[in-house]
């Protein structure tokens, strides 16, 4: 079941069943996991969890509405809906959680 929904997408799965998407971001993801080097440890990299506070914050829900058959135009455009609004959120929230000013939300 998982693997139909992970080789689909969220987006057209969003599409697909009408579920409306929350833009969420955790501030301090990044941080409560260290990872080590292979020279440390000769073998493949190991994630310590590290004591850091995390703070995860949801944006407005985003509707959606429920199509049998998503174009891709249509996976396209509301994914690109999704990244601004997770962009706006980012953007409106990092200085209350200790990132810069001129530090941006890349997605790639």
């Amino acid at each position: 079941m998982f693997s139909g929904i992970l080789e689909r997408g969220f987006i057209k799965v969003a599409l697909e069943t009408g579920a409306h998407l929350v833009p969420c971001f955790a501030f301090g993801e990044n941080e409560i996991y260290r990872q080590t080097n292979n020279e440390e440890i000769h073998a493949f990299p190991v994630t310590k969890y590290r004591h850091s506070p995390l703070n995860t914050v949801l944006g407005t829900p985003i509707p959606v509405e429920k199509v049998t058959n998503p174009t891709q135009e249509q996976i396209e455009e509301l994914h690109s809906l999704y990244i601004q609004k997770l962009t706006e959120l980012y953007e409106t929230n990092k200085e209350k959680y200790g990132v810069a000013s001129d530090n941006h939300l890349i997605i790639r």
